[in-house]
């Protein structure tokens, strides 16, 4: 999908969220693998700091985005989602998500218009990526803001700086 999209998998930095994967063992559950794992996600971000973060699939996005917000994300609702471009700036600043359906998803199932969809938000994170780095405006269309679900909570907004 990035070489249909005009993107050099080399420049773009790829990771996922679980690098300790749960199920494996009876005690530890693949909800426990998000919750541990997390962090390394976090200090990912908190050390590249990317303009822009693709999230594939659904449980990037709730553990991402969807969690800070009273947001109810399932399988039925997250296609939905899907092509859009998400702020959530109380507690990612200005970065932007741009979320599409996951590659594993894509070729298990080979939905054409998902892929199709998917390759078009590349074009678009693409785009706006270049865009700032040309200290241009970038317009964004289907753009989200969204807001944190308890401004005065102990979810408090990531301070890297």
């Amino acid at each position: 999908m990035l070489t249909e999209a005009d993107i050099k998998p080399e420049s773009v930095y790829m990771t996922t969220l679980i690098k300790c994967y749960g199920g494996r063992e009876p005690h530890f559950s693949e909800y426990a693998a998000f919750k541990r794992c997390r962090y390394h996600t976090l200090d990912l971000i908190k050390i590249i700091q990317p303009r822009a973060i693709v999230l594939c699939g659904m449980k990037p996005f709730i553990w991402l985005i969807s969690r800070y917000t009273s947001l109810k994300i399932d399988e039925t609702n997250f296609y939905k989602w899907m092509g859009k471009i998400v702020r959530l700036k109380e507690v990612w600043g200005d970065r932007k998500f741009f979320i599409t359906e996951s590659p594993a998803m894509l070729a298990r199932h080979r939905h054409l218009d998902n892929e199709r969809k998917c390759i078009e938000m590349l074009q678009s994170m693409k785009a706006y990526v270049m865009a700032q780095q040309k200290n241009e405006s970038a317009v964004i269309l289907d753009m989200v803001d969204l807001n944190r679900r308890r401004p005065n909570t102990a979810q408090m907004k990531f301070n890297w700086t």
